[in-house]
């Protein structure tokens, strides 16, 4: 577990990988993939690795707006519920 600084900065083998100043003060987990990169963990969600070739953060990609992302087929989102 790493503590994010105001900075937006945690500290990762003996020096600094910045991961984002809106996490400041919050904590982080970290796992190690098999590949040998780390996982960085906010609560449950999952925000990127450090690549532990370059040592820098990457974050994973957000959603982009007016995707579905993650819904079944046959679901349906509450827009494409008729109405009144």
């Amino acid at each position: 577990m790493r503590r994010v600084r105001n900075t937006g900065d945690v500290r990762w083998q003996g020096g600094l990988v910045f991961v984002g100043t809106a996490l400041a003060g919050e904590p982080l987990g970290l796992v190690e993939l098999p590949g040998g990169d780390w996982l960085v963990r906010f609560m449950a969600i999952d925000l990127g690795v450090i690549d532990r070739r370059s040592g820098r953060f990457q974050p994973y990609a957000a959603a982009r707006p007016g995707r579905r992302v993650g819904l079944e087929h046959n679901q349906k989102t509450v827009r494409d519920v008729p109405g009144p």
